[in-house]
Order: structure tokens, then C-alpha cells, then sequence
């Protein structure tokens, strides 16, 4: 009977009621954990005093949180005492498969049994392969200004080399050295010479702790405490492509970029400046800071060959750089 003696709507007033009812219950707050389930200030005493006893043997190099991580799973990690977590930061952003990834786990045990390491003064059977499947993947997905192929073409190799190394900072510390190497050693027609080694970086940038890379990163907090750094490093500001022609000259032997600067913006920048815009001197080369990132998209696929080999995520800032320098070379 109610029913009968509302007033009629059209079905699209209906649906507009509904959606701004949706969006209304959209925008409510999550009050589920208005308070934090796992108290930092709060140890048990047997982890005070695990924690004491290690204080007194191990550099602080962070402000750790007074508790100690045991095992994880996907993305969830738990304590010694049993809490769990869900983990946002993904070992700095270098663990693409999560913890205790099973795959990984076959690769690692099979692996361990035997041939555990052997340095690169010598030949393994997996680096050569993984330095191939990186620059295979890198030339079908189109990067560092490789043309994508077309469907069904062969991908060839050459004009791409990898470099290995254990951590960001060494592989940003690798592609500096290249850069000024590379200036040194070229010939003085093509504008090469012992005084071709300044290197172009932007503020805000981080591009590691070891002092090549600290020389880059044009943030005092980091830099003020380890000073004198390296000479011969300029700043730029990112973005400002006037203020950059006027640092790059025949001196610079390369420039090095952090593409998000992640320490101070989440949001990517704009692109820098076009080809036409920037001052073009022989032998510079353009460096990226190493990226925290894989971008595979079988990555499972591809998991047990890149984990018998050295870290992924440092060798990009050294590959960009040889990529680069080919390149340049070639002209």
C-alpha cells in the first residue's frame, strides 16, 4: 500500500540516488584499526635483551624497531614472538616475488648443493644466461630507446651489455666510473681528454651512501657528514632545462638522473627536455640511477634464472651506461 503512494522517479534519478549512496559509504573511514595492534615501545625481555646484546657488537645504521623478524610469506612477515605483519617495504623494494617464494626456495637449495660462489674471475653457467635474458627482455619491451619489435622478429643481442654487482650504489658507483673512463680514453677529435670528467647530477637525487654516488646526491643531511667528497660533480635541478645548459659543457663526461625522486616526490616528473633542447656535446653520456623495480611480466618464469646469478635490480644504472655508450661510440 506504501508503495503505491510514493511519488514517481525515473529509473535514471533511481540510479543517481543509488550511485551518490555508493560513493557516500565509498568515503567512509576505515576505523578498523584506529589504534596499533603491535606496541614498538613494548618489547617482551627476552627481546631486550636478544637486542642489547647485539647493540654491543653490530654498527647502528638505522633506528630499528625493537623487534626481530624470524620468517614471511608472500607479504605477510612474523616475529619472534609470533605477530604478524604486512610488509610495505619489500627489502627496499627489491623482493618482486615476496618471501619464502617456493620457486625461489627449489632454485637456492638446488643451486647450494652445488656451486655456491666463485667470484666473476671466473665463468658460471648462469651470469651469461641471466646478462642475456636481460637485454633480450630489455630490447622486446622497448627500453633504453630500442624500437619494440614487431611480432615474430628475431631480437639479436649485440648493442646492449650488462654489468653485475651486489647493490644500487655499487652499480650507480660502476656507471660513474665508466662515464669518466669512457672521457678520458676517447679520442680528443671527438672532444674526449683528461679533463672530461665532470659528471651533471639534480638535487633532491639519491643515488646511494658509497662516496661516488653520496658526491651526486645533492641532499646535505646525507653528504654534510662524510665531506670533502669527490670533486668534479655539478647540481642541477630537475626540470629546469635552462639551468642545465649551463651545466653541461665539454666537461661533462655524463649526467645521472633519478627518474622519481622517491626520498622527496612520489609523483613522477615530466619529461626533462626534449633532444632539441639540451646542449649536445661529444661523449656525454646519460646515466639512470638504478631503479628498484623489475619489469618483467612473467616474472615467476623467469624467477630461478635470475636468482642463480647476482642481483637484478643493480645492474641497471651500468647497463643504461653501456647501452649509452655504444651507442655513442658508433656515431
Amino acid at each position: 500500500m506504501l508503495a503505491r503512494n510514493r511519488l514517481p522517479i525515473s529509473r535514471a534519478l533511481a540510479r543517481g540516488i543509488q550511485t551518490t549512496a555508493l560513493r557516500a559509504s565509498a568515503r567512509k573511514a576505515n576505523t578498523d584499526y584506529l589504534q596499533p595492534t603491535h606496541l614498538d615501545d613494548a618489547p617482551s625481555k627476552a627481546v631486550a635483551d636478544k637486542l642489547a646484546k647485539y647493540a654491543q657488537v653490530t654498527l647502528a645504521t638505522y633506528a630499528r624497531p625493537p623487534f626481530i623478524l624470524t620468517k614471511g610469506s608472500k607479504c605477510s612477515i612474523w616475529d619472534s614472538e609470533g605477530r604478524e605483519y604486512l610488509d610495505f617495504s619489500g627489502g627496499i623494494a627489491v623482493n618482486a616475488l615476496g618471501h619464502a617464494d617456493a620457486g625461489v626456495a627449489k632454485v637456492l637449495a638446488e643451486q647450494s648443493q652445488k656451486l655456491v660462489h666463485n667470484s666473476n674471475l671466473w665463468h658460471n653457467e648462469h651470469s651469461g644466461e641471466l646478462a642475456l635474458l636481460l637485454a633480450n627482455s630489455t630490447k622486446q619491451l622497448g627500453g633504453l630507446g630500442f624500437t619494440t619489435p614487431a611480432e615474430g622478429e628475431a631480437v639479436s643481442p649485440t648493442g646492449l651489455k650488462v654489468f653485475f654487482s651486489n647493490s644500487g650504489t655499487e652499480a650507480n658507483e660502476g656507471a660513474l666510473k665508466f662515464a669518466r673512463k669512457w672521457g678520458k680514453l676517447a679520442p680528443k677529435e671527438l672532444g674526449g681528454g683528461e679533463d672530461k670528467v665532470e659528471i651533471v647530477s639534480f638535487k633532491d637525487g639519491f643515488h646511494g651512501r658509497s662516496m661516488g654516488a653520496l658526491s651526486a646526491t645533492w641532499q646535505e643531511k646525507y653528504q654534510k657528514p662524510f665531506a670533502p667528497l669527490i670533486p668534479g660533480f655539478k647540481p642541477a635541478t630537475l626540470n629546469d632545462v635552462d639551468g642545465l645548459k649551463d651545466a653541461i659543457t665539454d666537461k661533462t663526461c655524463g649526467v645521472i638522473v633519478e627518474p622519481i625522486q622517491v626520498r622527496t616526490s612520489s609523483t613522477p616528473p615530466p619529461p626533462l627536455a626534449t633532444p632539441t633542447e639540451l646542449p649536445c656535446h661529444s661523449l656525454t653520456v646519460p646515466l639512470t640511477s638504478t631503479l628498484y623495480c623489475f619489469s618483467f611480466p612473467r616474472a615467476r618464469e623467469v624467477s630461478s634464472r635470475r636468482l642463480r646469478s647476482s642481483s637484478v635490480r643493480s645492474a641497471s644504472g651500468a647497463t643504461r651506461l653501456a647501452r649509452s655508450s655504444s651507442s655513442t661510440r658508433s656515431r
